[in-house]
């Protein structure tokens, strides 16, 4: 907003935090059998207040290894390494001081529910 006159009023532009960032997410689950394997790679995102976020892919995509990346449910996986940034209103999730069982109260995550689609009408 700006007044004329002699004495100005000027405001700068807000500029809101993201609600949730990730910078280059890297998820890689370490197997004796397999070797490594790259889950997520290099993710990055924000997603806003308000905003609504979808993932499409197929079974097996790491849909759900980077949606954990976000409540820290990786942790619970000893093979799974986390690479990478995650904050939740500009606080990292991923710092040495953030108890993960908090985030977690924080942070939920909706299991998938199973979908059959009708074939009949395609």
């Amino acid at each position: 907003m700006s007044v004329a006159g002699a004495n100005q009023v000027s405001e700068a532009p807000r500029t809101e935090v993201p609600l949730v960032t990730a910078r280059d997410l890297r998820v890689v689950y370490a197997s004796r059998s397999r070797g490594k394997g790259v889950a997520v790679d290099r993710v990055s995102l924000a997603i806003a207040r308000g905003e609504t976020l979808g993932l499409v892919g197929e079974s097996g995509c790491g849909k759900s290894t980077l949606i954990r990346c976000f409540n820290r449910m990786n942790d619970l996986i000893p093979q799974a390494t986390v690479q990478g940034s995650v904050y939740y209103h500009g606080q990292d999730l991923y710092a040495d001081r953030v108890d993960p069982v908090e985030v977690r109260k924080l942070i939920g995550m909706v299991d998938r529910k199973s979908t059959r689609l009708n074939s009949s009408h395609t």
